[in-house]
């Protein structure tokens, strides 16, 4: 036994001076593994674990600011060509992480993250060549190579590595298991003992294990072992610094019945300090730095730094120096006038934003805010009209309650000296208090009716600003309603595009299919969440979706008439209500869509969702006259693409602005739950399905309305249709109910922004009616 331990020491120290000689190559050399092998067994052949039964130590993230440490990242998947034949698709990524320590206040670590693509391979091209067509080659490698060259995050842990700001990796969404893989790692936070388990936060918690102390090279390493999605994942961390060593795992899942087998590692490769002048010249990781100094209090960054940024050829690199100079001001020295002209409208509208606020030169901003062409032109528009940097200063104050009491739910009693139009225009201004960088966010909510965990997606403009407002794209991903592959075809295929490039996209994912309870109750409070946290124009709110999500754009659409302005339907059909197929009510609901406009997109030879609900839909709500599309794509299966379709996707969401007080309104109930619809809300219903027809006539003063199977309902009147000031006419059913003069207050006005969590679609007054 003696003789064995000495040996083992020995091999232990030729390895030592072997690696000291060879430097980080050899570390690297050491892990590996990537074709079967793993770097933790290696590594164990060699050095076994220390025997322990019990280690009070309680393992921690030791970080300094300016420390950056570097990491190599290899991701290898094969991937089943098709079903029912042998051949595999197999890729091999390579990155170069650095991770800087930016800051540390209050027991939170700012983290500037920024992956560095090295190397993208399709390692079996000859032999696929010989079984499938060129093309199918290419969009395969396309479709899971097509990310960014230099991707940046910012990410708050605490000192156990837990995310506190929900920042997310997109380029994550290729893989069915590396999302954790790439996640700061969040460790137990209590002693440690051999065999002892702690789980990680996911849609299904991954448990780790504590397996104990291992040697390695100088000093010891704590490991942990755990499963996931049908693999085996292992994790390694410096017991001195609590920095993770290496992360690796192996497995295999199904994605549409097809068998997909990965293997991943995370290794450290060193760790160096830098000063913020060093940060910034150096490009693997200046990008995730300045995006981290947006909206943080550091020091500023100096203008030779955002001259550098102006002057790249990367667009993102650009889009950044301009955001700088809108978020934190133009640094002393840095002429913008031979950038003004840049041809990336986002560059062009942060450096006019830049030069309002700092020097109150707004004839940059105006004339982008008059450019019909400019992508920018509705943002431009509304940070001149709806932004809080032109929020009166006597307002302030209220604002600031009113703000917490519709986002927050917190108590607030209108002031006796607060008029109307006062509340009026604060709410014109409203919009949550949630600071946040660009970039790609995966929350989680607890579905009400199963308690399952389950993500949703966020991706904010890089030059995110939660002074100002921005239009919200929803996308519904189709087969089973997984957001993360849903992302990945959103964020290429529509969010890559100038025309959307200042939206927010909202990514939710379903239980199944999108019409079924559970998916609903999820999705209704991912929503709520999503407009409670940051700034969205609820004028320019729109949903799509492909197949499964293309028929949640209908059944959304439908129940939630008054809250999208446009939706866009490729290759579905409507399913409005719990128990598709397509029956006489869905076309009834159909009616819901009186102000909402309609593009739909379906191939003629559809053999898995049928074009004939498409063409039923198109024939309803032509013959409604309400505003609708519809491309028929001749000889084409299931098969159309978001990128053969963008540009119709981008014109459709530039041009539609929904009118919170529309004149006519159309509609169907047959829940009892979606009963508002813009200003007429049912109270209680006879029987399902019922029926309401009204239409505001502004000479007259007056609203009429029909209804058949309602008793009672609420009608609301607001200034922007009717003159308060006048008698109100109410006409139902043919009959005179009311006639009068209606008061509106502000309370009114607070309540329904508050229940809507929209502070367009607020009203002054209501009038309560019983029907016949």
């Amino acid at each position: 036994m003696k003789l064995r331990r000495l040996t083992q020491r020995n091999l232990a120290l030729v390895l030592f001076i072997f690696l000291g000689i060879m430097g980080p190559t050899a570390n690297l050399w050491s892990k590996a593994i990537f074709f079967g092998g793993s770097s933790s067994s290696f590594r164990h052949l060699i050095l076994p674990r220390l025997p322990s039964s019990s280690d009070q130590t309680v393992l921690r993230y030791k970080r300094n600011p300016g420390e950056v440490i570097s990491y190599k990242q290899i991701f290898y998947a094969e991937r089943q060509i098709e079903l029912n034949r042998p051949e595999y698709f197999k890729f091999k990524i390579e990155w170069t992480v650095k991770v800087a320590t930016v800051a540390i206040k209050e027991g939170r670590h700012l983290l500037a993250i920024q992956y560095n693509r090295e190397k993208v391979q399709l390692i079996n091209q000859k032999e696929l060549e010989k079984v499938i067509s060129p093309e199918k080659i290419l969009e395969a490698y396309i479709e899971q190579t097509d990310f960014d060259p230099q991707s940046a995050r910012v990410v708050e842990t605490d000192e156990f590595g837990r995310n506190l700001n929900a920042s997310y990796y997109y380029n994550e969404m290729f893989s069915g298991l590396h999302p954790l893989a790439t996640r700061v790692f969040a460790l137990p936070g209590r002693p440690l003992s051999e065999g002892m388990t702690f789980e990680v936060e996911a849609e299904e918690p991954i448990v780790f294990t504590y397996k104990g102390l291992t040697p390695w090279l100088i000093g010891e390493l704590h490991s942990f072992e755990g499963e996931v999605a049908g693999g085996k994942i292992k994790a390694n961390f410096f017991k001195q610094s609590g920095l993770l060593e290496s992360l690796e795992y192996s497995g295999e899942y199904l994605v549409n019945k097809k068998l997909v087998k990965e293997q991943y590692l995370f290794s450290f490769i060193n760790k160096k300090q830098y000063t913020l002048e060093e940060l910034f010249r150096d490009e693997s990781i200046n990008k995730a730095v300045l995006l981290a100094s947006l909206n943080v209090d550091l020091p500023p960054v100096s203008a030779n730094v955002i001259h550098s940024f102006l002057e790249s050829f990367d667009k993102n690199r650009r889009r950044l120096g301009a955001a700088y100079c809108a978020l934190r001001g133009i640094p002393e020295g840095l002429k913008l006038d031979s950038y003004l002209g840049d041809s990336d409208p986002v560059v062009s509208f942060n450096l006019a934003k830049a030069l309002a606020l700092q020097y109150s030169d707004f004839a940059q901003i105006k004339n982008i805010s008059r450019d019909s062409r400019h992508p920018m032109q509705a943002r431009a528009i509304n940070f001149l009209e709806k932004s809080t940097y032109f929020l009166p200063e006597n307002l302030k104050a209220d604002f600031e309650l009113i703000q917490r009491y519709i986002y927050e739910n917190r108590n607030y009693e209108t002031k006796t000296n607060l008029s109307l139009e006062d509340v009026q225009q604060i709410l014109r201004f409203m919009k949550p208090d949630h600071a946040a960088v660009g970039g790609f966010y995966k929350k989680f909510i607890r579905n009400p009716l199963t308690g399952k965990i389950q993500p949703y997606y966020v991706l904010l403009p890089l030059d995110y600003d939660p002074k100002e407002v921005y239009p919200l794209v929803v996308y519904f991903g189709g087969g089973d309603g997984r957001g993360d592959q849903a992302l990945v075809e959103a964020y290429q295929q529509l969010m890559k595009s100038d025309e959307l490039a200042g939206h927010i996209l909202f990514v939710p994912e379903a239980e199944g299919m999108w019409w079924e309870e559970t998916s609903e109750e999820a999705f209704k409070k991912m929503f709520n969440e999503v407009l409670s946290s940051y700034s969205v124009d609820t004028d320019r709110m729109y949903a799509a979706g492909t197949s499964n999500g293309a028929m949640a754009t209908f059944f959304y659409g439908t129940r939630m008439a008054d809250r999208f302005a446009a939706i866009f339907s490729n290759m579905g059909y409507p399913v409005v209500k719990h128990s598709p197929p397509e029956t006489p009510r869905d076309a009834e609901m159909l009616r819901n869509l009186k102000n909402t406009s309609v593009y739909i997109v379906h191939g003629d030879s559809d053999n898995m969702v049928y074009p004939v609900g498409s063409q039923r839909a198109y024939r309803q709500l032509r013959q409604l006259r309400y505003d609708v599309k519809y491309d028929e794509f001749p000889g084409r299966d299931h098969d159309i693409k978001l990128s053969e379709i963008k540009d119709k996707i981008v014109q459709l969401f530039r041009e539609k602005i929904r009118s919170a007080v529309p004149r006519q309104l159309d509609f169907v109930i047959n829940d009892e739950e979606a009963n508002w619809y813009y200003w007429i809300k049912v109270e209680k219903v006879k029987a399902l399905p019922a029926y309401v027809a009204a239409e505001i006539d502004e000479q007259h003063n007056e609203i009429r309305i029909r209804t058949r199977n309602i008793e009672s309902l609420t009608v609301f009147c607001d200034s922007r249709r009717l003159d308060l000031s006048q008698e109100v006419k109410i006409i139902l059913n043919n009959k005179e109910v009311f006639l009068g003069l209606v008061e509106p207050s502000p309370e009114a006005l607070l309540e329904v922004a508050r229940s809507k969590l929209d502070p367009t679609l607020h009203y002054g007054a209501s009038i309560k009616i019983m029907s016949d």
